[in-house]
């Protein structure tokens, strides 16, 4: 009867292992997407004049190349 409930205990513990590691890398997961998305938006920000201006650039030569 010990035996039966040492095996059990053991893959029990084993099992709870598994899903915490699996929730911890779910979290580190997430973690990385949020940095990345913050970084994104603080990049696009400070590009984003820049980006609007040059695309103003290129619709103005176009617009302007009409034959």
């Amino acid at each position: 009867m010990f035996m039966v409930f040492k095996t059990w205990l053991a893959a029990f513990l084993v099992d709870r292992g598994l899903k915490a590691e699996k929730a911890q890398s779910l979290a580190e997961y997430a973690l990385i997407v949020a940095l990345i998305a913050v970084a994104a938006i603080v990049v696009l920000r400070n590009l984003g004049g820049a980006i609007g201006a040059k695309f103003d650039e290129i619709l103005k030569a176009l617009t302007d190349a009409k034959p």
